[in-house]
C-alpha cells in the first residue's frame, strides 16, 4: 500500500510539474511603423528627367524630405530632416519651429501629407 501511495503521489507530482511547465502563448501586438519606407510625389519634369518630393521615414521619429530626381540627385539643394510621431493611420511632422504637420496613410500604398499625395516607391 506504500508503494502504491508513494506512486501514486509521484504521478500526481509529474503531473503538477508537466501543467506548470507548459508553454504559454503570448500574443505581442505589432507595432505599425512607417521606419524604412520611401513615399514619392511627382512635381516637374525639367530636362530628360522627372523631379519628385521625397518622403524618407528613417528610424522611429525621423522623416527627410528632400527634392529629387528620377535618377536620386538632389533638386534645387533642398533636403531637411524632422521629427515625427506616427499613431496609426495618423502622423504628425514638426518643422524646425515645432509647428505640426499633418500627415496620413490613406491606404497601403497612398499617404497625405499636408493635402499632398504620395505613391509608395518602397
Amino acid at each position: 500500500m506504500k508503494k502504491f501511495l508513494s506512486l501514486a503521489g509521484l504521478a500526481l507530482a509529474l503531473t503538477i510539474l508537466i501543467a506548470s511547465c507548459k508553454e504559454k502563448t503570448v500574443i505581442v501586438p505589432v507595432q505599425r511603423t512607417l521606419n524604412g519606407t520611401v513615399w514619392k510625389k511627382y512635381e516637374v519634369r525639367t530636362g530628360d528627367r522627372d523631379v519628385y518630393k521625397v518622403l524618407t521615414f528613417r528610424a522611429p521619429n525621423i522623416v527627410n524630405i528632400a527634392v529629387r530626381d528620377d535618377h536620386g540627385y538632389l533638386y534645387a539643394d533642398f533636403q531637411k530632416e524632422y521629427t515625427y510621431i506616427y499613431e496609426h493611420p495618423n502622423f504628425t511632422v514638426f518643422a524646425p519651429n515645432n509647428l505640426p504637420n499633418f500627415g496620413r496613410l490613406m491606404d497601403e500604398e497612398t499617404i497625405e501629407f499636408n493635402g499632398e499625395i504620395f505613391l509608395k516607391s518602397k
